[in-house]
């Protein structure tokens, strides 16, 4: 019970660090790659949240993270805020709505040069 307890302080406490750091003013975070990280929906809506006020971000990564539905629309503000020149999403739970809603803020972006959506169930319906 102790060893399960201290795996969630250390998730929080991940969590409330990077939400607090890709907010600060001055942070310049070019690249940020969280690949196989397994931080879950909470964790990558803090941080998109964070990212949509943060314009540094060029490259993002965040796949393996078991994302699903539930980040689409932070996802699609991202994409749409036009600063990403690299986005990978590739081995997620991202299903048919998602992947639609994600394809048409593609279409409005122009700075988007590598974008990876593979492995992902978008032929599921949500």
């Amino acid at each position: 019970m102790i060893y399960l307890y201290n795996i969630i302080i250390l998730h929080l406490c991940f969590i409330t660090s990077l939400y607090i750091f890709t907010n600060i003013n001055y942070a310049s975070i070019e690249i940020l790659d969280l690949e196989d990280n397994k931080l879950g929906d909470y964790a990558l809506i803090l941080l998109l949240a964070s990212l949509t006020a943060n314009k540094s971000v060029r490259k993002l990564n965040i796949s393996k993270n078991y994302a699903t539905d539930k980040i689409c629309d932070l996802l699609v503000s991202v994409i749409a805020a036009s600063h990403l020149t690299e986005l990978y999403l590739h081995w997620n739970q991202l299903k048919g709505e998602s992947g639609s809603k994600i394809f048409e803020a593609l279409v409005e972006n122009d700075s988007l040069l590598v974008f990876d959506i593979s492995a992902n169930s978008l032929a599921i319906g949500s």
